[in-house]
């Protein structure tokens, strides 16, 4: 168990070090609860689940050498597992200092379907609710990119820019996985981008994008952040994921009609 449990631990803190740099601030209570459920679901997914829930101890401090101006916090959380627990129903894992994670069954068999259609409809409704338009599938388009660097501006948001036009503080050339742009087809203008970065699905402000045919598509002047919902509040981690899937499939149906034209 030692082992799982140092993995576990590097994780979490490599994590939240990250976005601490990244955000230039502490980080709330619950923005560390949810950096803990992200990993903890990372290793439930490669079968460890029995090894983490029932051996694992305290987690090592939070603090960063790297952070500017970022205040530090000694504090270590903890996960208690009360192994006389009845799991047939559900796993409650308990995190001390407030945090909680509650693991269904439906979450745990992996049998979970994701509406795509209805993802797509929340972020077209958003998008025409914050802009009054009218926009509807039919006028989305998408692209998939997986650039070789990525601009960090100053509020550590990330840039997809090849033509380096745009004034950043630092570029990211590792970790870097696929990003999806949804196009609004009407003007060829990009509307909002997702993509994977080290391992996290977070907003890309997509400044210009080439697709196969080499074709450019420009931001416009209406985007939206498709980690936020319509009220500008951040969304949990799951729906980002669950969007950021839904893109990819997306993405891949238009691929596959442009195949059988």
């Amino acid at each position: 168990m030692g082992k799982l449990r140092e993995e576990f631990e590097a994780e979490v803190k490599k994590n939240i070090d990250r976005k601490r740099e990244k955000l230039g601030r502490g980080l709330s209570r619950e923005e560390k609860k949810t950096i803990v459920k992200k990993v903890f679901w990372k290793h439930f997914k490669r079968d460890v689940f029995g090894g983490i829930a029932l051996g694992l101890g305290i987690l090592t401090g939070v603090n960063t050498a790297k952070t500017i101006n970022a205040p530090q916090d000694d504090k270590k959380i903890e996960i208690d597992n009360d192994s006389e627990k009845d799991t047939s129903k559900s796993e409650d894992i308990d995190f001390k200092n407030g945090l909680h994670v509650k693991i269904d069954e439906k979450q745990a068999s992996g049998d979970e379907e994701i509406d795509y259609d209805k993802i797509m409809d929340e972020i077209i409704d958003e998008y025409n609710q914050k802009y009054d338009e009218k926009l509807s599938k039919e006028d989305l388009g998408y692209i998939k990119s997986r650039p070789q660097f990525l601009g960090i501006d100053e509020n550590g948001e990330y840039i997809q820019d090849y033509k380096q036009k745009e004034d950043v503080d630092s570029y990211l050339t590792d970790g870097i996985g696929e990003i999806y742009v949804v196009i609004n087809k009407e003007d060829n203008s990009v509307i909002g981008s997702l993509g994977k970065v080290e391992g996290e699905i977070t907003n890309v402000d997509t400044k210009i994008v080439m697709d196969g045919n080499r074709k450019e598509y420009l931001e416009g002047e209406k985007k939206i952040d498709l980690t936020k919902d319509s009220d500008n509040k951040e969304i949990d981690e799951k729906s980002i994921e669950n969007r950021y899937k839904a893109l990819a499939n997306e993405y891949q149906k238009a691929l596959d009609k442009d195949k059988d034209k």
